[in-house]
């Protein structure tokens, strides 16, 4: 068996700490459509957005119960409150 894809993992981790840097994900809001409440952490604005949407770079893929997905560069990261 070759040994592949084992420093693969590093890359999308590191995106992954970034993304979190740059926005948090402070509460989720029932309804329709179902919108998360994000805030810049450099700007310290607060975004009210709904699915496909874009905080800057980023893309609201989906916004579900205590999580979002974001699309950052054809990349799917999830997003935790």
């Amino acid at each position: 068996g070759a040994k592949e894809g084992s420093a693969s993992g590093a890359a999308v981790s590191g995106v992954n700490i970034d993304l979190a840097k740059d926005i948090n994900l402070v509460g989720i809001i029932s309804g329709e459509p179902r919108q998360a409440v994000i805030e810049d952490i450099k700007t310290k604005k607060t975004y009210y957005v709904t699915r496909g949407q874009f905080i800057g770079e980023y893309q609201v893929e989906d916004i579900q119960e205590g999580k979002i997905i974001i699309n950052y560069n054809g990349q799917k990261y999830e997003l935790y409150m």
